[in-house]
């Protein structure tokens, strides 16, 4: 149904309502939007990473894409790079001003940016923005030791549709997985210390 609707979008050039009475907006960038290089996972670093559970890699990032590989479990892998593929963006309206932002903005939230933040469509240009997002309906937790009054202040009324895909090479062999980057069923990702 996703995927009807974003051809509907494409096709049609339909509108995504924005929150809060604002104007009916088209979605000023190309779906899906995707950002290579990105990890985002924190303090995530592109390396050799160790599956903690059998891994299906496929031929390219797609789950259409036809499987090439299997990596077993607790088998060590290189992931080579990564790409965030939003399919669908979120959208937070600004609740507190800061920067350039007015309260009453409307942000399309489209991943995470790759040095920590999210990347957004703001008036017309990409921009990454630190967002201190109220815990429900939060796009992604806020940082520890961050206070809550600090940074840019928004309320997420949809989520983003985002799917994170993996470059790996096992055995002379490369592929693609699909992590999800809250739960990834993967040690050695972060390299906080």
């Amino acid at each position: 149904m996703r995927y009807l609707m974003l051809m509907l979008v494409l096709l049609t050039g339909a509108r995504f309502e924005c929150p809060g009475g604002a104007e009916p907006s088209r979605v000023p960038f190309s779906l899906p939007y995707v950002q290579r290089g990105l990890c985002p996972v924190p303090c995530g670093v592109y390396r050799n990473w160790t599956a903690r559970e059998d891994l299906i890699a496929h031929r390219a990032p797609s789950m259409a894409s036809p499987f090439n590989l299997r990596i077993p479990s607790g088998r060590t892998f290189a992931a080579v790079t990564g790409e965030m593929i939003t399919l669908e963006p979120g959208v937070a309206v600004v609740r507190r001003a800061g920067g350039s932002f007015a309260k009453g903005d409307t942000l399309w939230v489209l991943s995470p940016a790759v040095k920590g933040g999210f990347t957004v469509w703001h008036k017309g240009s990409l921009r990454t923005v630190d967002l201190v997002v109220p815990k429900k309906g939060a796009p992604a937790p806020v940082p520890e030791g961050e206070e809550e009054g600090k940074g840019l202040r928004a309320v997420r009324s949809t989520p983003q549709n985002a799917e994170w895909w993996v470059r790996i090479r096992y055995g002379g062999r490369t592929g693609w997985i699909r992590v999800n980057p809250t739960d990834p069923p993967i040690d050695g990702i972060g390299h906080c210390g």
